[in-house]
């Protein structure tokens, strides 16, 4: 029976819904009909044998799956629960299952700690920092973010992890992030981190500041806590009457 462009096209679409659900996102033939559909959607016609091989896939349906079913069914749960990066890689080891294929060792560790990951999440929500490691996470975020671009290009994981955390914090209701992210964060700035955990001047501290190159050292009151600055560690001063931002390499204790 001959089929109409537009029947064509709805078949196809229910066909791709179909063969997804069934794991089969990354499988060739879902590509196949991904192509076509885009062609058809397009205006395109296509060859007799890509006509034929398309609706024969949209009447015979994915074929049913070879791996363990119990195992399949814990991979197709967990997806809901997952972030783009764990969700297209559970797809594509429950697709390989599906296909009668064995993941390597690593692929199977990978997927082991996914599925917990998942669980965890279904049992008791998204991990969300504490108030105090919140705290800590934007400091590390501000120190990270006004790195200089070399550094930044040179560090192209810990930017991800940056570029997440500030999606995250700037809609928790959209988006969410796992304890991986924060700790990339924290230690991709450790000497900073630390700083902040055990600031070098106290507030109140009477130093010495070099105010720049070539210019006499003036002296000033240390009057905040550690502060991201050009990548690294700052203080607020109050030298000449006013609070000026100053580097923590430019201060030193009075002698």
């Amino acid at each position: 029976m001959r089929k109409s462009a537009q029947q064509r096209i709805s078949d196809t679409q229910a066909a791709i819904v179909q063969w997804e659900a069934a794991g089969l996102r990354a499988d060739r033939r879902v590509t196949f009909m991904r192509d076509a559909l885009t062609r058809l959607n397009r205006g395109k016609g296509l060859t007799t044998k890509q006509r034929e091989w398309l609706d024969a896939l949209c009447a015979d349906g994915p074929p049913a799956p070879k791996g363990d079913p119990a195992l399949l069914a814990r991979m197709a749960a967990a997806v809901a629960h997952l972030d783009a990066r764990g969700k297209e890689a559970m797809e594509g080891f429950r697709g390989t299952i599906t296909r009668g294929y064995k993941l390597s060792e690593k692929q199977e560790a990978f997927m082991a700690r996914l599925l917990e990951q998942a669980e965890r999440i279904s049992r008791e929500g998204h991990w969300q920092p504490s108030p105090e490691l919140r705290t800590k996470a934007d400091f590390a975020w501000s120190i990270l973010t006004t790195r200089t671009p070399v550094w930044k290009g040179t560090h192209p994981g810990t930017m991800k992890a940056c570029e997440r955390y500030d999606a995250w914090r700037k809609n928790p209701e959209s988006n969410h992030i796992d304890e991986w992210v924060v700790n990339k964060m924290l230690e991709s700035c450790a000497p900073a981190m630390r700083e902040f955990a055990k600031p070098k001047f106290e507030e109140g501290e009477m130093v010495t500041v070099d105010v720049g190159y070539g210019s006499p050292k003036g002296w000033g009151i240390v009057c905040s806590r550690p502060v991201p600055l050009n990548g690294s560690v700052g203080y607020e001063v109050l030298t000449e009457g006013k609070p000026v931002l100053c580097a923590g390499d430019t201060i030193k204790r009075m002698k």
